[in-house]
């Protein structure tokens, strides 16, 4: 199973394994770890894996470019959270958010939420920069004012905020777009 493997949602595939679920069943499971879950699918369509464990969107962008993936089953919802520094973004209004750096791995389900946000905002894409980054360094990212927003979902929500103190401000994609973590095949 190819899996994000820093991601908290990826929580359940290890509890299953340390509780002997999947040797119950008669499986052999090896987890392949990834920093991305779109990277974790990337294995699975290259025939790497047998299983992948990530949201939709990967799976989605997959399919519209031919790759044959299906899914096995919703594990989870997660909603993501767009975090900025706030002494760069004062508010998630149009004028404050134009111009920005915001760090997100590309063509992820973090991505897509961004832009679905943005958006919806009234920004065009010429009116901001996107920093492709990987999840571990978007908090670091942020603190040293690489880029002023990410979007992530846990635990690098956690570490952002922690390491910026009151620094910073927070909206969630509630309402908006919920990410469904699940496992995935090919057909």
């Amino acid at each position: 199973i190819s899996a994000n493997t820093a991601a908290l949602v990826s929580s359940p595939l290890f509890v299953a394994l340390e509780k002997g679920y999947f040797k119950e069943e008669g499986l052999q499971v090896e987890v392949v770890p990834f920093t991305t879950g779109k990277n974790a699918l990337e294995a699975l369509i290259a025939n790497k894996t047998d299983v992948s464990l990530n949201a939709e969107f990967p799976a989605l962008n997959a399919f519209l470019k031919g790759g044959k993936v299906c899914t096995l089953g919703d594990i989870a919802r997660e909603p993501f959270e767009l975090i900025a520094r706030k002494d760069r973004v004062s508010s998630f209004d149009k004028e404050s958010l134009s111009g920005k750096k915001f760090g997100v791995p590309k063509g992820t389900t973090g991505d897509f939420f961004l832009q679905i946000f943005l958006t919806g905002k009234g920004l065009e894409p010429a009116g901001y920069e996107i920093i492709d980054l990987k999840p571990p360094y978007l908090a670091a990212a942020l603190v040293r004012g690489d880029v002023d927003a990410i979007t992530c979902a846990p635990p690098e929500t956690h570490y952002a905020k922690v390491f910026l103190g009151d620094n910073f401000i927070a909206t969630d994609s509630k309402g908006l777009y919920s990410e469904h973590f699940g496992l995935w095949t090919s057909e």
